[in-house]
């Protein structure tokens, strides 16, 4: 038997492979750094192939029962079994405070997003020169399950942008306000449902709606939570941030922040020059430093809300707090950066290229085009401001260097 499993990359282990012969057919392949062409030489055939987002336990299993030979599974790359499945939840929804007109206009935009014509067909997938696909992907049959719960797809169905953009404002204030984790009532598989609906939203805008859909009504909340210590410094923009906090009369003003302030001691309610809701914890450590734990209410992105920091003169963060909000100084004085809400949990670095560098590119890029700042060059610099910074320093990105 012979076999290679490809990394998650998929086919950049081309040009990192060895093939040793242990006799009977059996080969042991591992890294070395000879390309495909090499090892279909030494195999006498192609190298078998296992996309690493189809390869699991099951599948390869299902491949060994059929004697090694390629074997159909199923898969859903456009998720649109999960559309589909999030449509029949909308369409069967009550209890939200969507009309039923408006639920009926996210229901026919997942219906016209759907290719239900691709239900039970082959997925095309490229094959590199000297491999060959093991696993056949095909679609699973989702029309016939999905279309007899579902109301006829309109022809002719049309959204403007001004339809768009208020049925995406609904949805983001249902998944926040409600359905979502720190809703009023979570619901994982409603969630899930607004979410593609929202999805769906941008996907038939494009080119037609606008280039993005942004919420625009009022300012929903993504808590960050981080902590520091008396003899650690953040920056002196961060650090300023966090010595102008003053008290708070009232209670957190989001549910958010009140279920990450709720099993907590001595708990300071604070808020900062904006307004935004900020949670403070201290205590003693056996070195004589205070440690101190913060939850902000960060504004969510929405267009207006981004748009009113859009004069911003730099950008700050630092490695020292990765879960710590980024910062915005500019003529309005120091303010909390808005955030997506999918990038809530997801820790900030910078300094390097990997995931958590990726993670505040990302978080920036998306408020500079909520900004209406995004240029064609923008991205790129930012991402090599980013990634140059050094580790060990603040960070501080002027306007200058990325627009």
């Amino acid at each position: 038997m012979t076999w290679l499993w490809s990394s998650a990359d998929h086919y950049q282990p081309l040009e990192d492979i060895v093939v040793e012969d242990l006799g009977n057919r059996h080969l042991s392949i591992s890294r070395s750094g000879i390309g495909a062409s090499t090892v279909a030489q030494k195999l006498g055939l192609p190298v078998p192939l296992f996309p690493a987002d189809l390869a699991t336990e099951r599948t390869f299993n299902a491949w060994i029962l059929n004697e090694c030979r390629p074997v159909e599974v199923e898969a859903d790359p456009e998720s649109y079994v999960s559309a589909a499945h999030s449509a029949v939840t909308l369409h069967e929804l009550t209890a939200t405070r969507i009309s039923t007109a408006d639920r009926s206009l996210l229901v026919q935009t997942l219906l016209q997003w759907i290719h239900w014509d691709a239900s039970g067909t082959p997925i095309h997938q490229p094959t590199p020169e000297h491999w060959e696909h093991q696993l056949l992907p095909r679609f699973p049959e989702f029309a016939d399950r999905y279309r007899p719960l579902l109301p006829e797809r309109q022809a002719d169905f049309t959204l403007d942008a001004a339809q768009a953009q208020d049925l995406y404002d609904q949805v983001e204030d249902e998944l926040t306000l409600t359905f979502g984790p720190y809703g009023t009532c979570p619901s994982v598989n409603i969630a899930k449902a607004l979410e593609d609906a929202q999805r769906a939203l941008h996907s038939i805008g494009v080119g037609v709606l606008a280039p993005r859909l942004w919420p625009t009504a009022r300012p929903t909340y993504v808590v960050r939570s981080f902590t520091s210590t008396s003899d650690r410094s953040l920056g002196a923009t961060i650090d300023g941030y966090l010595d102008s906090l003053l008290p708070s009369a009232g209670q957190p003003p989001h549910r958010a922040l009140q279920a990450e302030s709720i099993s907590t001691t001595n708990l300071e309610l604070l808020e900062d020059s904006a307004g935004n809701a900020v949670t403070r914890r201290t205590s003693q450590l056996n070195n004589g430093e205070t440690l101190s734990w913060y939850s902000v209410a960060v504004p969510g992105l929405r267009q207006a809300t981004a748009e009113r920091l859009a004069d911003f003169t730099a950008i700050h963060f630092s490695n020292t707090a990765p879960n710590a909000p980024v910062i915005l100084t500019g003529p309005f004085g120091t303010r909390v950066m808005p955030l997506s809400a999918r990038l809530r949990d997801n820790g900030f670095s910078y300094g390097y290229g990997g995931s958590g560098p990726g993670r505040l590119w990302d978080a920036i890029c998306q408020f500079l085009e909520a900004a209406n700042l995004l240029g064609p060059t923008t991205e790129d610099r930012l991402r090599n401001t980013i990634e140059s910074a050094p580790e060990d320093d603040p960070l501080v990105i002027p306007r200058a260097a990325i627009l």
